[in-house]
């Protein structure tokens, strides 16, 4: 898997449980992570880019640790109370806070200095997409709804407390922010609920003498 930095020019790459960083054009190929016996995955940059956040099976659950991106020095453990499968982090611009999902459809946010987690999303229908302000200071989140359509919500770290952006009466994905962080510009179905309207038909085909035939009804016909 790869990630970009926002240091041009780089990448990590996360290789048979390696990590590696890799330069777009020119310039030395580094291996990050120094233990073979520790497998690591889902790689990215700090925003320091001085540094990679990356998951690490070495305690027997996969943890979040910091490791140095020229691979000199020692990894840093982030969080030591893993029970469940974790997936990428999302380090905030300012550095101060990550944010990931886990394999309960859970969404967590973490202070990067006290360590102190919260679980933010409200429902475990899943967790699709996310993105940080460039002040760092809210998390747009994808996150679906009890009736299946995926709503956006935006948490603030300052407050604690998460609002709906958009309507849970329609598919909003894919948030992202401006770069003044004044916007979200986002993908929805609104549009085409609104202009494409569709019908929808509870029926059943069935072959009489090799023709078909559909029988409409209620729901549950046929």
């Amino acid at each position: 898997s790869t990630e970009h930095t926002r240091i041009p020019r780089q990448r990590v790459l996360t290789a048979r449980g390696r990590l590696f960083v890799a330069p777009v054009k020119g310039g030395r190929f580094v291996r990050a992570s120094r233990k073979d016996s520790v497998r690591f995955r889902d790689g990215v940059f700090a925003p320091d880019g001085k540094s990679l956040v990356a998951l690490s099976d070495e305690s027997g659950e996969l943890e979040f640790v910091r490791v140095p991106a020229n691979g000199v020095g020692n990894e840093e453990a982030l969080t030591k109370n893993g029970n469940i499968l974790r997936y990428q982090a999302r380090p905030s611009p300012d550095g101060k806070w990550m944010a990931w999902s886990d394999n309960n459809r859970d969404l967590w946010v973490m202070n990067v200095a006290t360590r102190e987690m919260k679980k933010i999303s409200e429902n475990r229908e899943g967790i699709d997409g996310m993105a940080w302000s460039p002040d760092g200071r809210w998390l747009a989140y994808v996150m679906q709804a009890a009736n299946s359509f995926q709503q956006i919500m935006i948490y603030g770290v300052e407050n604690g407390r998460s609002v709906a952006l958009t309507s849970d009466r329609t598919n909003s994905t894919s948030p992202a922010w401006d770069s003044k962080g004044e916007f979200i510009y986002f993908l929805s179905d609104f549009l085409d609920d609104q202009f494409a309207p569709q019908t929808v038909v509870h029926g059943s085909f069935v072959d009489v003498y090799g023709i078909g035939v559909l029988l409409v009804g209620r729901s549950g016909i046929g």
